[in-house]
């Protein structure tokens, strides 16, 4: 059989708790007003900077144009559109390379396991058929980055762009 629980200790917890949880409550009240997290001044500089900036993605045969193609680092939403007649990819990589010294393989696509390259994000050639629109969101830092399409030779072909983040 269980002992019962002494009131006195019952008491002691009971008062212990409400004690911390006036200690909590005065120290939330004791927090400025102007607390980043409720703030209604104006957005300072940096603040700006994180705003989400949109890209137009045309691609086609066999081109690829950005707009704008230097973005601040942040948020972006790349707008990636195919008015081409054939299938198409938005593969986004982080390179130094300039456009002419990306790395191929046999048969003209891009080596993008090449450790020049870091992978950021990519949109699948099922989901850009002929006249398909799809977002595509993506924090970026600064330096130099490069989208491709590598389907079949279209990379071979042409299809690539650089993009600058600042």
């Amino acid at each position: 059989m269980k002992k019962p629980v002494k009131k006195p200790v019952l008491w002691v917890v009971v008062a212990a708790l409400a004690v911390g949880t006036i200690a909590c409550n005065k120290e939330q009240a004791s927090e400025p007003e102007s607390s980043p997290a409720v703030s209604t001044a104006p957005q300072s500089a940096s603040a700006k900077k994180s705003a989400l900036t949109k890209v137009t993605v045309t691609e086609t045969e066999m081109a690829i144009k950005l707009s704008p193609t230097t973005v601040p680092a942040g948020p972006v939403e790349f707008v990636v559109s195919n008015k081409g007649k054939v299938p198409h990819e938005f593969v986004l990589l982080r390179t130094d390379l300039p456009l002419d010294k990306l790395p191929t393989k046999t048969g003209g696509k891009l080596d993008e396991k090449n450790k020049q390259l870091k992978a950021i994000a990519e949109v699948d050639e099922d989901d850009l058929k002929k006249g398909a629109t799809k977002p595509l969101k993506v924090i970026l830092s600064k330096g130099r980055y490069v989208v491709i399409c590598n389907v079949d030779n279209h990379f071979e072909q042409g299809m690539k762009a650089a993009l600058t983040v600042q």
